[in-house]
């Protein structure tokens, strides 16, 4: 018998089955039985056959399953035995023993020999786009036409061929109907098949990888390898528009920076026309890259097709899933997917030229047709879908689980949403299983609020806010969409502007960041910047635009979305933060824990915690999106006050709660001098947090404040009482150390003999009027001396003793002539040449005001930081001119404006746009010397030609046929040109005249004037010239020489932008125009008159080089005419000013924001907080050469002698000089800095300041 041929295995089997087989199956050592009876007959008949009863089947009743010990668990051949006659008991209907059996998991498996590295369609355990979830469902893009617009498509490649549609085809750059890309040397038209391949590489046939949708049609229009104009993109973008589904596009502007451009008429259209008419009446879809910007900083909201709200803008993420290098933020920007990385991250694998496969395509230009791809496959489950349909299940179905971004958040409808990646990576499984059952939108609705109050300006550096209430669009959406702010902006540098966007649930968008590289001057004339963050929410209530460094024109909100949804796209349910199981919750928990979003009202959710604002994600504190006082910084709760342990409420609400000194515990302000209570080993001492108690105090260790001692102890300890020395004329008792009075109340100790006081002292030190200590009642001490009260006046005031009840006449500050306290803000009464303002003396008034003839402060007019009378200004805010002594927003006739200053015409111009003669725009009417316009200049004649109109002041054109005249008309005519004659105001040509060789033709009647020239010559003034003459440019295309414009001294065209070379004092700019002063970021190079860029580091320069800095760009500091990153040693940078301030003299070093904020001290000083201060003499005094404490000079709050007017901080009205002296004024080359009370040195290229 042979041992390889089937055996007829004979065998009672379990079922009374006798069967052949031919495959060899593995019996267990398990059973099941199906037996009646429960499972006390189930035990029974287990143990009478040797089985173990192992429990009823789960979902199975009355079925149990049995173990047999003498049973191998692993048998070719069935199980015998006596076990086997269970089978024949009543109970038992049925038992088998079990088999394995060999069974196959259906997985797709391609054997395309690429298709393995396509990691982010196919890679296991890790995060990729679910597109086998959407292939196993049936989904391949079947039905579905996708076009790449690009440089072409090589449409023989045998990847592309079978899926290949020509009726989606066409080329716009040669225009036929061949896509087929031209052939150069360096192979760079590669792109648009490198796209195609991503979308339909065929499936299964051996040659390199698997499209997305490999089974979709594929197209390509080439129309990028050429001369790209608004015509060849609207052509390209409506071709084809009722074949082709959807259009995918890897371009746009430079991604540099600094370009703001979008779409011309002819694209807006085809856009429009798609959307309306497209796919059959449902709309184009149109899929468009982000951008590669995010090298240079880019922002693709300045991207006009990624910023549209017809196109599906998409991002890219790494293999890791962080954010590439070239990524680009902006709020378009509706939903990622994978592209490359870092150079140690693997890249999307595709078609290349000349059939070869190519696993190096990158950037965004990757991404859009991963996207195309992924929309054909929800096209093919549900092509009754429209545009907005398809946008709506991209928001639904897109996640952010495997996405790095700390800027995550949730909107108001409860989306994650980021400006790096939309709403998350695009997951094809999610989308078909969506798009299956999906329910139309209603009908797109819409509604646009204008802002109505007229001009406002932002600051310069500030942040303006602006609000509109869109409560008034009734008719307008419910739920939002897509949300268009259109405004008009005005700056100096449109690189420096940033836009943010907050809707009425307060979610934050930022509709414009900061692009460094962008240095342009100019304005924002009606840009639409779009934003999907918003997707969701309810539209009406009160938006908010807050704009950043811009003066602010205009804005107009456009908000578009729909009146209900459908239950298939109803908002998501906000995670719950305090959930602690569930699939997701981590992830939850890191992406989306961003505090500032509110709940829209359109959904129904549990009360919010009392200290929220403006909605919440659940009930607790921690729970809002902002907070109605402040919020607690170690908790994130809402609180109505700050916690006392190290916190203070700050002065604004909805803030987070200020952080007190180190030294203090708790406190009122962010000084050291502001504490209520201190962090140990500090005791508090006068609101300051010190180690060692002044004299006649002690330390309390309890309370942990320094409290008086016993009035008649000099020093005590442990208790006010427990005294260790005395002050003068008091004894120690030794056994119960208090101190007791030598004398009676009215008597001193001399020696040993108690002695009477003065008649005018109550208590003294000794016999004299000057030697009293307290005084009898209704006098007042006063210098050691006792005196009425009403002589407490001129410099002293009255104040009361806060231990003993007595009172004291004490000296005003310096200051002050009169005053209610020691302050220098306590004057009631100020010196001759001081004025009294808000209980301080100051020799002059604060900025924003003057001072009138009686010595009152007045507040300056609208519009002007200083001003000497009430239409006097002499110095204006940063957004207004100064014109005539007042401030306007815009410059008066015979003057323009200039970098914000409204600088003369020339003297006879009426109006002008610029400094020079030839720069007027009207003439001044002047009786005895009348002036009339001749391009920009204004002449007292005018020429040939020409004829002086006496009403606008201009040289009007006579008729081509007068010489002189006087008017435009053809009979106007005075004098005639040769051979012409005036007959009755007409010029008529003389018989028998002809033009000259020079001519081709010439002017009827003058041989020598010419109409137009032969070959090779241009015309000139009527003169036929080899090459044109200064102040002309060759137009080749009429063969004339053309005169520039007025401002040029040489050009290549007749704009004022295409100067070649300029007038003197005029200068050249790279945008070829001449002007008196060159812009901002440049400095003036007189040795070929141009203007040329600052260095990179310079705002503002006055030269070449990284050392002739006046202004400073970005983060960096102005340091002795360098813009540097770090201050030099000695030194801190000051953001607001933005250059490096001096520390305050007693620091060694400081890091601000104020000047005394130390972080070493000079020498001989102690750094206690962040101020320094003197190792062992009291405040106002300095160590002397003897070693003993001597006073400072009376203007000094602080010094270091070794003289007392060595001053280190200066009183109120006085500022530290460049000798280290109190001084009342600056002197010239230094300004007053009243923050710090020091005298700064004015910038290099000023004189005063």
């Amino acid at each position: 018998m042979q041992t390889m041929n089937c055996r007829l295995i004979t065998s009672v089997l379990l079922l009374f089955h006798i069967g052949t087989t031919c495959v060899l199956s593995t019996f267990t050592n398990e059973f099941v039985a199906n037996i009646e009876g429960g499972p006390e007959v189930a035990d029974h008949l287990a143990a009478s056959y040797g089985f173990n009863n192992l429990g009823e089947l789960e979902n199975f009743p009355d079925h149990y399953v049995f173990h047999h010990q003498g049973t191998q668990k692993r048998s070719i051949r069935p199980s015998t035995g006596d076990h086997t006659a269970i089978q024949h008991e009543s109970a038992v209907k049925w038992i088998e023993q079990q088999k394995i059996r060999k069974r196959v998991k259906r997985d797709i498996h391609w054997n395309d020999p690429k298709y393995d590295r396509q990691w982010y369609m196919n890679r296991q355990n890790a995060p990729n786009m679910n597109l086998e979830a959407a292939w196993d469902m049936g989904y391949t893009g079947k039905g579905v036409v996708v076009t790449i617009l690009d440089d072409g498509i090589d449409y023989t490649h045998p990847d592309l061929a079978k899926n290949y549609d020509p009726f989606a085809s066409g080329d716009y750059n040669s225009m036929d109907s061949d896509p087929m890309p031209r052939a150069n040397y360096d192979q760079s038209n590669r792109h648009g098949t490198r796209c195609a391949g991503e979308v339909a590489m065929e499936a299964g046939n051996k040659i390199c990888g698997v499209g997305v949708a490999y089974n979709a049609s594929i197209g390509g229009i080439r129309m990028l390898d050429g001369d790209v104009t608004d015509m060849v993109e609207g052509t390209s973008l409506s071709a084809h528009r009722d074949h082709i589904d959807i259009y995918s596009a890897s371009w746009g502007p430079e991604d540099n920076g600094e370009t703001v451009d979008g779409p011309g008429r002819l694209a807006k259209a085809a856009f429009q026309e798609g959307i309306n008419t497209g796919r059959n009446g449902k709309g184009s879809i149109f899929v468009w890259a982000s951008g590669n910007g995010g090298q240079a900083r880019d922002d693709c909201g300045c991207d006009g097709y990624t910023n549209s709200i017809y196109t599906i803008s998409v991002s890219s993420t790494s293999e890791r899933g962080q954010a590439p290098w070239y990524l680009e933020e902006c709020a378009s920007t509706l939903a990622t997917t994978y592209s490359s990385g870092s150079s140690k991250e693997k890249k999307v694998i595709t078609t290349d030229l000349e059939g070869r496969c190519t696993d190096e395509h990158t950037g965004t230009s990757a991404s859009a047709p991963l996207a195309a791809g992924l929309c054909a496959l929800a096209l093919q489950a549900n092509s009754n879908m429209t545009w907005r349909d398809l946008q709506y299940v991209i928001v639904l179905t897109s996640h952010n689980a495997s996405l790095e971004d700390s800027d995550w958040f949730l909107n108001g409808a409860g989306y994650p949403v980021s400006h790096r990646y939309g709403f998350g990576l695009m997951d094809a499984g999610a989308m078909v299983q969506l798009a299956r059952n999906w329910i139309n939108l209603p009908q797109q609705r819409s509604c646009e609020v204008r802002f109505v109050h007229g001009k406002h300006i932002g600051g310069k550096g500030r942040l303006g806010t602006f609000t509109l209430d869109t409560s008034s669009c009734a008719q307008g959406p419910t739920y939002l969409e897509h949300v268009q702010s259109t405004v008009e902006l005005t700056f100096s540098c449109r690189g420096a502007l940033s836009l943010t966007l907050v809707s009425p649930a307060g979610t934050h968008s930022r509709l414009l960041a900061r692009r460094p590289m962008d240095k342009k001057q100019g304005s924002f004339d009606s840009w639409p910047f779009m934003s999907t963050h918003f997707w969701g929410e309810r539209a009406q209530g009160v938006w908010t635009l807050q704009v950043a460094n811009r003066i602010f024109r205009n804005w107009v909100l456009t908000l578009y979305g729909t009146d209900s949804l459908p239950s298939t796209a109803r908002p998501p349910k906000r995670p719950d933060d305090n959930r602690d199981s569930g699939r997701g919750s981590a992830t939850a928990e890191t992406n989306l824990n961003v505090p500032r979003v509110a709940v829209p009202r359109s959904l129904d959710y549990s009360p919010c915690h009392p200290e929220c604002f403006n909605g919440c994600s659940g009930p607790l504190a921690s729970d809002c999106f902002k907070c109605l006082h402040y919020r607690d910084r170690k908790t994130d709760e809402c609180v109505a006050r700050c916690p006392e342990d190290g916190f203070y409420n700050p002065p604004a609400l909805h803030t987070r709660c200020k952080a007190c000194a180190p030294t203090c515990l708790s406190c009122a302000g962010p000084s050291s001098t502001d504490c209520l209570s201190c962090s140990p080993p500090f005791f508090l001492m006068d609101s300051e947090c010190v180690q060692k108690c002044d004299e006649e105090f002690y330390k309390d260790e309890e309370s942990a404040t320094c409290l008086p001692c016993a009035p008649l102890c000099r020093q005590c300890e442990g208790s006010a009482t427990y005294c260790l020395t005395c002050k003068p004329h008091a004894l120690l008792n030794a056994e119960d150390h208090t101190c007791q009075r030598a004398c009676a109340t009215n008597e001193y100790l001399d020696v040993s003999t108690c002695r009477r006081c003065s008649n005018v002292c109550y208590t003294c030190s000794g016999g004299g009027d000057q030697d009293c200590l307290t005084c009898i009642p209704g006098q007042v001490l006063k210098e050691r001396t006792c005196v009425e009260e009403w002589v407490c006046t001129n410099g002293y005031y009255v104040d009361w003793d806060l231990h003993g009840g007595d009172k004291e006449c004490l000296k005003c500050h310096v200051s002050c002539q009169n005053c209610n306290g020691q302050s220098s803000s306590d004057c009631t009464e100020c010196r001759e040449g001081h004025i009294l303002q808000d209980g301080a003396c100051v020799a002059n008034c604060l900025d924003g005001f003057y001072k009138d003839d009686y010595d009152n402060c007045l507040a300056c007019s609208h519009g002007c930081d200083q001003c000497t009378g009430e239409d006097q200004c002499v110095q204006c805010h940063s957004e207004f001119s100064l014109v005539d002594g007042q401030c306007k927003t815009g410059c008066s006739e015979g003057s323009y404006e200039h970098e914000g200053k409204c600088l003369d015409c020339h003297f006879l111009c009426e109006t002008c746009m610029g400094s020079g003669p030839e720069a007027c725009t009207s003439c001044k009417r002047m009786t005895d010397d009348l002036r009339y316009l001749l391009e920009g200049a204004c002449v007292p004649f005018c020429p040939e030609g020409r004829y002086e109109d006496r009403d606008t002041l201009t040289c009007g054109e006579c008729d081509e046929t007068c010489k002189t005249c006087t008017g435009s008309e053809v009979n106007d005519c005075l004098s005639c040109y040769q051979g012409f004659q005036l007959n009755r105001g007409s010029c008529d040509e003389r018989e028998g005249s002809h033009c000259e060789a020079k001519c081709k033709e010439c002017v009827d009647g003058f041989e020598d004037r010419c109409s137009s020239c032969n070959a090779s010559k241009y015309l000139q003034d009527f003169d036929c010239v080899d090459s044109c003459g200064q102040g002309y440019f060759t137009d080749d295309s009429i063969r004339k020489c053309v005169r520039c414009n007025p401002s040029c001294k040489t050009c290549d065209g007749l704009s004022s932008q295409d100067c070649t070379s300029c007038y003197e004092n005029r200068f050249l700019y790279d945008d070829s125009t001449c002007d008196s002063h060159c812009p901002y970021t440049t400095y003036t190079d007189r040795s070929d008159w141009r203007c040329k860029d600052c260095h990179s580091s310079c705002r503002s320069c006055s030269g070449p080089g990284a050392r002739a800095c006046e202004t400073c760009d970005g983060d960096l500091f102005w340091s002795d005419n360098q813009c540097l990153s770090d201050c030099p040693s000695g030194t801190f940078g000051d953001e607001g000013e933005q250059q490096c301030l001096r520390c305050f003299p007693t620091c060694g070093t400081c890091d601000g924001p104020f000047s005394d904020d130390c972080l070493s001290c000079s020498e001989g000083l102690r750094l206690v907080g962040s101020r320094c201060q003197p190792g062992d003499c009291p405040a106002r005094t300095y160590q002397d050469g003897d070693g003993g404490c001597s006073n400072c000079h009376d203007t000094c709050i602080a010094c270091k002698g070794p003289g007392a007017s060595d001053c280190q901080r200066c009183d109120y009205d006085r500022f530290l000089n460049e000798h280290n002296e109190c001084a009342e004024e600056c002197i010239s080359g230094y300004y007053p800095d009243y923050e710090s009370n020091i005298c700064r040195p004015c910038h290099i290229s000023c004189k005063t300041c």
